[in-house]
């Protein structure tokens, strides 16, 4: 509203509404149209009833306030017929057409490398959490989505038309949108909705990004893609002008032009305004008022001052309605007469062949793809092959013929001999030259560089004793039974678990797990022999069992980590028979799997809360949002409560049969029981070979809490709480402040020069900063754009250090992080980074370059990085580790290892790296115990608390995400809290981010504070926010002077059985306890109002005459009959402190 008003004010406040025409979001109306014929060519009604935009302004340069148009020709139009929005593009395309070689279906990430449309639908943005529906997709349908349904993420397959068509040098493109996808039946009138219309351009010339390209879209202005304060809206109305703009440019001069059809039955009048901004010459602009007959469409014409060579013009224009209360049409751009060169340039038949490959040292194999689909005729194609020669053009690996093309693509997994070897023995230089050959194709003969360098690092045994970490026991067998911290294991002769004793609560239910199979047509349930344990130690046990149902055979190999996780490895036999299905079916017992946490390829998507209700089938796998993965498969379920509960978890669904008619996953409700459901074997298969599929189990809690860890904190906190704590962490919370060149992806300081590490340990003992160490380490650094960052960086660091107390100290690390420009990277690059392809060697980063999100931490790079860990410890600069980015990750890895393999169909199905992060883990902290220290590590685990990568960390963080003044109470529901954040589940302290924005409504800004406040408290969360949190540290510095964490203080969450206090209303609640005295926190969830709390005070141990006080005011509370009474406003919260006089 506050745009409509200035805009309109086209008088006395023009300078204001010409402004605000800049920066305010585009927006446009749509009016009914008849059904769109979707077929890649633009009808004429298509055209006339829909709203039209010329060009996308490009987010390619980094410049900030009104985006320039990409110089490609392109418009865009959009229409609805109530029921469907329907979206349609033209857009100019290089000699070479535009890629498209992600396959129909879920895409994931490589549907947004092909040139792409991409579009987010809010269905209402003026929500108080609006739901988000994004979609990228190619030309051959491939998409890649996410959705949010308001606070919760969800899965969203999409059901969409769309057809594109290559011709004369453009792209037409139509899709249409039932609204049914987002919850709208038929669009009323007013009705409005977000929507970002992008288009992604992909092989450019070098100045326009390259293979990589460029991002453009609709909007003007920079913000968050997601963000639903800026985003395009449509409304619909059911009488309104349809306006399009037609062009900027006519015979290479500036020709502005937009037309305004009247479809209604009736005149109309329409108010129209428009600035031109050239950068060298005087503004233009002009408002007036158009009449529109009937059926009758004008055209407008915008005319500019000359416009010189080189200049770009700020263009905007608005359409409303002659009393301004309906805007029509508003947007704004920059835009110039320059014609530069966009596109690649067009390729010969050589330059036509995509020749991929991927190197893996750890396996000594290298993966390689020809690709000569874009050569029209491959009859003269012979044969192809490939050799491998050392620095000097010594053979290597002779000529080797590669597999014939199937439709134009060649995919060979090639065995190598040891490339280490090699080096050492006769190619010191570790540089090595792949040539590939297509014998028939004039000059097809590509030759790639790539490397096996060496270093001291690989092959290390840093953190690999038998060693048992603190708070776990030796794992003991008796029986059939295994025991390990918290749990008993009761196993049958399947290798599976007929019960689970976890913390004093027994989780399954009917007999335990099962298997269901049916095998030529019959029904059975699996029967097995007697358990053979193969081995049993302090600190790993493994057992074997066969099993049969009917003629189909297995065996089943369980192996067990102290930690209670059980890899549980099952081989189908071959028989001659068929299985017509087979289940894992895990009865669990409702009571204790109150609380339901799904996770997939991702994060800020993945599901946590309340396990759903109902009978029946109430979830299945398909509910699961999730980014590359091909299938529904779910890859980390766990069902429980805050503590006890069952986790089972997979790296894919490799060994598996899929059909479509059949998620991989149900939660079904029967008769008392929740069943989850795991469907192996969905469609009748003839198992002709082995057959192997791997899951992995575990219970929780893995570990107990320590018994202070309430008297715990991390950043920011208030020096006057710090006497008061056991642990309170100094961090280091990024690679800059550690000596490195990139924010978060180095492990090592510039050069690799620990000597900075040593000055901070040198530091911390003598507490003395020597004079002009800043400036001599300083020097060194290459980038000296960046100086004062550094300078800031490790200034900060220096006085941290003086101040750090023993073990406090922890350094930030990014388990999926790395930079792409030393030497390690470029030899391990294809083993370690998750990209199917990397492209680094023929296109070589900057100094410092890095990827955030792609590595895969496997063998080769645990012993890279604990080297690095295990410096940071002895050097003394460091105590603890920090790993950003645990989530899982899809890896699409051709390496022919366990993990990711290839699908009937020929997908790739990806592996996501849930047992390599796991073992990250276990080994740094393994290490720590091998130097003599205590492990206490954090992993940031936003949104995907997994037992197994949880279990060897001490120390969890959650919430990053949510950035705003949402209050948050709308950000977690108590059910998402305590299934995802509580860190009881894996023993650990339970951290949270909890981000408010720093600038805008200081109110509104405290408001969400004290939102939080209410929440982190009743919940028992460390909160990181710091000194900005004044309400969460006022009370909690209050409740550390109670006694809080302290022996004789008890703690009851409101969650527990027995919780002593009733309280009215939609609340989270807190409750300590001492003789005498007690505190109550009672944080509203609802919509406030009156409250009261009824505390059991025999057993609280309070009697005699009581008082009560606000904790924060010290006013009275109300206390009568026992009974206290309170007003609490919508979210907030009260501390009330109730003693014996």
């Amino acid at each position: 509203m506050k745009y409509l008003l200035t805009m309109l004010l086209l008088t006395g406040a023009c300078c204001m509404a010409k402004d605000d025409l800049y920066t305010a979001p585009p927006r446009a109306a749509i009016t009914k149209m008849d059904p769109a014929k979707v077929d890649g060519v633009f009808q004429d009604a298509e055209l006339k009833f829909t709203t039209g935009m010329y060009g996308f302004c490009s987010r390619l340069e980094a410049v900030q306030g009104v985006m320039k148009l990409f110089p490609a020709e392109a418009r865009f139009h959009v229409g609805t017929d109530g029921r469907n929005i329907y979206i349609g593009a033209c857009c100019e395309v290089g000699p070479d057409g535009i890629l498209a070689r992600a396959a129909a279906g879920r895409g994931g990430t490589r549907a947004f490398l092909d040139d792409s449309f991409e579009f987010v639908f809010v269905p209402d943005p003026n929500a108080k959490i609006p739901s988000i529906y994004h979609i990228v997709t190619n030309n051959k349908g491939s998409y890649h989505t996410t959705a949010r349904n308001g606070a919760d993420n969800i899965a969203w397959e999409p059901k969409f038309f769309f057809r594109g068509v290559v011709q004369d040098g453009f792209w037409n493109y139509e899709a249409v949108f039932p609204l049914s996808e987002f919850g709208i039946s038929e669009l009323k009138d007013g009705q409005e909705i977000g929507l970002r219309v992008c288009r992604n351009w992909r092989r450019m010339s070098k100045a326009f990004g390259g293979d990589w390209g460029v991002q453009s879209g609709w909007s003007q202005n920079r913000g968050a893609f997601f963000s639903t304060d800026s985003i395009p809206v449509v409304v619909y109305y059911e009488k309104a002008p349809v306006v399009r703009f037609l062009g900027l440019k006519s015979g290479g001069k500036p020709d502005p032009r937009a037309s305004l059809f009247n479809p209604t039955e009736e005149p109309m009048t329409l108010r129209i305004a428009y600035v031109h901004r050239p950068s060298n010459s005087q503004s233009v602009s002009r408002e007036e008022t158009v009449v529109l007959k009937a059926g009758e469409t004008k055209t407008v014409s915008m005319p500019t001052a000359q416009v010189t060579e080189n200049e770009t013009v700020s263009t905007s224009f608005l359409v409303t309605s002659a009393d301004g209360k309906k805007v029509y049409y508003r947007r704004a751009f920059r835009w110039g007469l320059e014609t530069p060169v966009i596109f690649a340039s067009k390729s010969g038949d050589e330059q036509k062949i995509a020749l991929k490959y991927a190197y893996y040292p750890e396996k000594d194999k290298m993966f390689i793809r020809m690709d000569l689909s874009g050569i029209q005729d491959l009859s003269s194609v012979k044969k192809i092959t490939a050799r491998i020669t050392d620095k000097k053009g010594n053979i290597v690996v002779r000529d080797t013929a590669l597999p014939p093309l199937k439709n134009g693509v060649c995919e060979f997994l090639w065995s190598l001999p040891p490339l280490a070897e090699v080096t050492e023995k006769s190619n010191p230089s570790g540089e090595y030259k792949l040539t590939v050959i297509a014998d028939g194709i004039a000059d097809a003969k590509l030759e790639r560089n790539f490397e096996r360098k060496l270093f001291d690092w690989e092959g290390n045994r840093i953190g690999t004793s038998d060693k048992l970490l603190p708070r776990f026991t030796p794992i003991r067998v008796r029986g059939d039974q295994v025991f390990t911290v918290l749990r008993e294991h009761t196993m049958n002769g399947l290798g599976l678990w007929e019960q689970v004793y976890a913390d004093k609560e027994n989780l399954l239910k009917d007999g335990g797990m099962r298997i269901e199979a049916v095998v030529d047509g019959k029904p059975y349930q699996a029967e097995g022999g007697k358990l053979k344990f193969l081995r049993k130690s302090a600190t790993g046990v493994a057992a074997k069992a066969e099993w049969s149902a009917g003629a189909l055979k297995a065996g089943a190999l369980s192996e067990w980590d102290y930690d209670g996780m059980m890899k549980y490895t099952l081989t189908l036999e071959p028989f001659a028979g068929q299985v017509d299905s087979l289940k894992l079916v895990i009865p669990l017992d409702p009571k204790n799997a109150s609380l339901f946490h799904a996770c997939t390829d991702g994060l800020r998507f993945n599901y946590g809360g309340a396990a759903p209700k109902g009978e029946g089938q109430v979830w299945n796998s398909r509910k699961a949002a999730r980014s590359d993965l091909q299938s529904d498969y779910v890859n980390y379920i766990w069902l429980g409560t805050e503590g006890p509960g069952i986790s089972v978890f997979g790296e894919n669904d490799k060994g598996w049969t899929l059909d479509k008619k059949v998620p991989a996953q149900e939660l079904i409700r029967r008769d008392g029981t929740l069943y989850l459901v795991y469907n192996l074997i969905a469609a009748p298969t003839k198992i002709q070979s082995p057959r192997t599929i791997v899951l992995g189990f575990q219970a929780t809690p893995v570990k107990p809490m320590l018994p202070n860890w309430r008297k715990s904190a991390f950043w920011g906190t208030p020096s006057e709480a710090v006497p008061y704590l056991d642990y309170n962490m100094v961090f280091f919370g990024s690679a800059l402040c550690r000596g490195g060149v990139s924010d978060a992806d180095c492990l090592f300081p510039r050069d690799e020069d620990v000597s900075l590490w040593e000055m901070y340990g040198q530091i911390r003992k003598t507490k003395d900063i020597p004079g002009k160490y800043l400036d001599r380490w300083c020097e060194g650094y290459r980038n000296k754009e960046r100086m004062e960052t550094y300078r800031r960086e490790i200034n900060s660091g220096l006085h941290r250090m003086k101040n750090a107390v023993p073990d406090s100290v922890t350094f930030y690390t990014n388990a999926r992080g790395m930079r792409t420009d030393i030497p390690v990277a470029k030899t391990f690059q294809d083993d370690w980074f998750r990209e199917e392809f990397q492209g680094t060697r023929e296109n070589p980063p900057e100094y410092g370059a890095a990827k955030s999100y792609s590595i895969d931490p496997v063998k080769s790079f645990r012993d890279f990085a604990v080297t690095w860990y295990k410096k940071m410890l002895t050097t003394g600069a460091c105590d603890n580790i920090y790993w950003d980015d645990i989530f899982l990750a899809s890896n699409f890895d051709h390496s022919g290892r366990d993990g990711a393999y290839v699908m009937a169909d020929g997908r790739l199905q990806p592996s996501v790296g849930l047992f390599n992060m796991r073992e990250l883990i276990r080994r740094t902290a393994v290490m720590q115990l091998e130097l003599g220290r205590t492990p206490n590590n954090m992993v940031h685990m936003t949104n995907t608390a997994i037992a197994p990568i949880c279990s060897f960390a001490q120390q969890n963080l959650d919430w990053e995400d949510n950035l705003g003044t949402n209050p948050f109470q709308q950000r977690c529901t108590k059910e998402y809290i305590r299934a995802v954040s509580l860190g009881r589940q894996f023993g650990n302290l339970p951290g949270v981010l909890g981000l408010v924005v720093n600038e805008g409504d200081k109110a509104a800004i405290e408001w969400c504070l004290r939102t939080g406040a209410g929440v982190i408290l009743t919940h028992e969360l460390l909160w990181t926010k710091g000194g900005a949190a004044k309400d969460y540290w006022n009370v909690k510095l209050k409740m550390l002077k109670f006694g809080y964490g302290s022996d004789d203080v008890r703690v009851w969450n409101y969650w527990e059985k027995g919780y002593p206090v009733r309280i009215s209303g939609d609340t989270s609640s807190i409750l300590l306890s001492k003789k005498d005295d007690a505190i109550l926190i009672v944080c509203d969830y609802g919509d406030g109002g009156a409250f009261t709390a009824k505390p059991d005070l025999r057993r609280i141990g309070l009697s005699g005459k009581l008082s009560a006080i606000d904790l924060e005011t010290g006013k009275p509370v109300k206390m009568q009959n026992e009974t206290l009474s309170f007003d609490l406003k919508k979210y907030d919260f009260i501390a009330i402190q109730v003693k014996k006089e």
